[in-house]
């Protein structure tokens, strides 16, 4: 996947596209199971492009707005020093690049200015700005999405990323063929978003605050080369770490670089993670752990069930649908069954080329979900997290083996002890499954008002006794 940065007349839009498939630049991919749909995942295109996670720092006027857009600027201003720009065209260059984030930021925050192009499978033109919202605004066919923003080069960039899971895994590879065969699984996530960066690649020319009058193509390839310092910085020599520090200093307040054992320990976790899920589970996660661990899980829920059982507010219709949705909720402990190896070349003494393999090795399996049968018991999580979490597209519960260790649950200790601790857990996420979002879910991970009138009113009541 390669970067096209360099300054040419021919440089063309397609071209800025192509250039940073790999990269999380002006949207971002994430392919997922859309609520209440069985039969396959769905491409997610949510809107990205800024630095700074809040849209409001670019737009709204004020001291502290300021001073971070000062150290960004200032920031890739020494980015692009350290790439081999002289200080002059580094600074233009940044400017440049600033002008195009604060246009972005706009797009994000903007409310849709006129209805978007409706999915050819769908009469209504509701605009998709909840993720997994499939079922109310419909998923577009990749021919939907050209006509959504039709200055973007959709089936180009999709067709490079198809050809580059076939120089992956083979010829025989299965990747993207039903996206680029008019299969209705993409859903933007703000389609208002995707229809303003389209028209921002048709003009031909930007007036920078300063009034200097840039040409579009020029001011694109000054944003996306920027872009791709500032990913792969993380990789780069101490200079760059050095460059990232000062800027989340000033950003988030951080006071200290991480020591560099975590560097390695994060790189290595990211890029094999078959490796390092596989190891930990062997030192760290005894099958008297799973053992005890579903134990206290299938206790809980049990409990939990009876509960509803008992409780008087309920309506019968409510309380077979509640029960219906309690009893199918599915508990994983541990981790996956089986964890299956990216695939990419690893060279000694190539930490850059490993990483940036291992990245377009992971966006390439994530893209390749789309040719498979949904698989409800998919984690995304990895087994060492000490975390657990609540899913409602399939209705289930993921408790990685990284929760099961002390001090929220010791396999030495009483029972008493490892309820106390990682029980409340466990009840704390099968509640998820019940309360102002999941309560919007039935038992088969459909968007469904199962409540009664009667009942919905004293919801309230039941998420302050049980949350």
């Amino acid at each position: 996947m390669t970067c096209h940065t360099k300054y040419t007349r021919a440089l063309t839009f397609e071209n800025l596209c192509q250039g940073v498939l790999n990269m999380q630049n002006l949207w971002s991919f994430k392919v997922n199971l859309p609520m209440g749909h069985r039969d396959g995942y769905s491409l997610y295109l949510k809107p990205s492009g800024i630095t700074l996670n809040n849209p409001a720092i670019y737009i709204l006027e004020s001291p502290e707005n300021q001073k971070l857009i000062d150290a960004l600027r200032q920031h890739f201003t020494r980015l692009n020093i350290l790439s081999g720009l002289a200080p002059e065209l580094a600074s233009a260059t940044a400017n440049n690049s600033l002008y195009i984030e604060v246009m972005l930021a706009k797009f994000h925050a903007e409310a849709p200015s006129a209805p978007p192009p409706s999915p050819s499978n769908q009469s209504g033109s509701e605009d998709c700005h909840v993720p997994f919202a499939s079922d109310s605004c419909g998923a577009y066919a990749l021919g939907d999405l050209e006509e959504l923003s039709p200055l973007v080069p959709w089936r180009r960039i999709f067709g490079a990323i198809h050809d580059e899971c076939k120089e992956l895994e083979g010829e025989q590879a299965n990747c993207l063929n039903s996206l680029l065969g008019g299969v209705h699984n993409i859903i933007p996530t703000k389609s208002s978003y995707f229809m303003r960066i389209s028209k921002a690649m048709e003009r031909k020319s930007f007036t920078l605050n300063s009034g200097k009058v840039l040409s579009g193509p020029s001011a694109w390839s000054s944003y996306l080369r920027t872009r791709i310092l500032y990913d792969v910085s993380t990789l780069l020599p101490q200079p760059f770490l050095e460059a990232n520090f000062d800027l989340d200093s000033q950003i988030s307040g951080v006071e200290n670089m991480p020591p560099r054992w975590q560097k390695c320990v994060r790189a290595v976790s990211k890029s094999l993670p078959y490796t390092t899920n596989s190891l930990y589970l062997a030192l760290h996660f005894s099958p008297k752990a799973r053992g005890e661990g579903e134990a206290i899980v299938d206790f809980i829920k049990r409990s939990f069930i009876k509960d509803l059982r008992a409780e008087e507010w309920f309506d019968e219709e409510t309380r077979g649908e509640a029960l219906k949705k309690a009893m199918a909720m599915a508990i994983h402990v541990g981790s996956p069954s089986e964890y299956v190896a990216l695939k990419y070349d690893v060279s000694a003494g190539a930490y850059f080329n490993n990483s940036m393999n291992a990245n377009k090795a992971k966006v390439l399996r994530d893209l390749s979900l789309l040719e498979q049968v949904p698989d409800r018991g998919r984690w995304n999580m990895q087994a060492y997290a000490v975390n657990a979490y609540y899913d409602n597209t399939v209705n289930g519960v993921f408790i990685p083996a990284g929760l099961l260790q002390p001090p929220f649950f010791n396999e030495s200790a009483p029972m008493e002890q490892n309820f106390g601790g990682f029980g409340a857990i466990i009840g704390h996420e099968i509640t998820h499954g019940f309360d102002n979002l999941g309560s919007q879910f039935d038992s088969d991970s459909n968007v469904r008002d199962w409540w009664s009138p009667l009942v919905a009113k004293v919801l309230p009541r039941f998420e302050k006794s049980h949350l």
